[in-house]
């Protein structure tokens, strides 16, 4: 939720473009699950990418900076992985990665996890938000 909520925000003072989100979730080949939400709002700069989930770190006005830290906290906890993409053109991609099943986490802790492809198993566009 915080992730779409953010999207959303990001995009409030977009005038010059369409405020488009998509969201997207794939099925990972090793039994994760992935959820990327793709926004047209400002976007960030890519050296600023790994400050994104810091606590108490913020790029809004209004913000407390800790929304994405607590979401980054709950989805390791959970033996996944949260990331930040600064898109080409504008915008943001924020992902996040999950074993499909409890027995899943255990193996999703363990040394040597690799990269994994993906493949769409659903794919919902939001537009003029």
């Amino acid at each position: 939720m915080n992730l779409l909520l953010n999207a959303v925000e990001a995009m409030q003072g977009v005038d010059d473009r369409p405020r488009q989100m998509l969201v997207k979730i794939e099925r990972d080949d090793d039994d994760h699950v992935r959820l990327v939400v793709t926004d047209a709002g400002v976007g960030f700069e890519p050296e600023r990418a790994s400050k994104l989930f810091d606590a108490f770190y913020t790029t809004k006005r209004e913000g407390m900076g800790i929304g994405l830290s607590v979401s980054r906290c709950i989805i390791e906890r959970h033996g996944g992985r949260l990331w930040a993409t600064s898109n080409e053109r504008f915008g943001a991609t924020f992902s996040f990665s999950v074993p499909c099943g409890a027995d899943r986490m255990a193996a999703a802790n363990r040394p040597g996890d690799s990269g994994r492809s993906a493949r769409t198993d659903t794919e919902t566009a939001v537009s003029d938000l």
